[in-house]
């Protein structure tokens, strides 16, 4: 029986959390009968960003995301280790709007 600690999602913004999702967001788009990006994609690509971003504005802009890369070597096959990497943004204009 698995401990609670393992089990637990970490914080989404944790260096663990950011894996997590990654490994959740890859595993659910590579199961079988799943519609969406094709499988074949996933193998000759050369890298894979799992990127969350916040996007808020009103006449002035701002954005905020956090995210893994992995890079793959295509001689090999093997993919890097995770590397965590963190944004922000600012910009000016007329708007109004939020994406998530």
């Amino acid at each position: 029986m698995a401990s609670e600690e393992t089990t637990k999602r970490p914080h989404r913004t944790s260096m663990e959390g950011m894996i997590w999702n990654a490994n959740h967001v890859l595993g659910y788009a590579l199961r079988p009968g799943i519609r969406g990006v094709p499988k074949g994609y996933f193998m000759s690509c050369a890298g894979i960003a799992v990127l969350s971003v916040v996007d808020a504005g009103f006449i002035f802009s701002g954005s905020v995301g956090s995210g893994i890369l992995m890079q793959r070597d295509l001689m090999s096959g093997e993919w890097s280790p995770p590397v965590a990497c963190g944004f922000t943004g600012v910009g000016f204009c007329f708007l109004l709007g939020a994406a998530v």
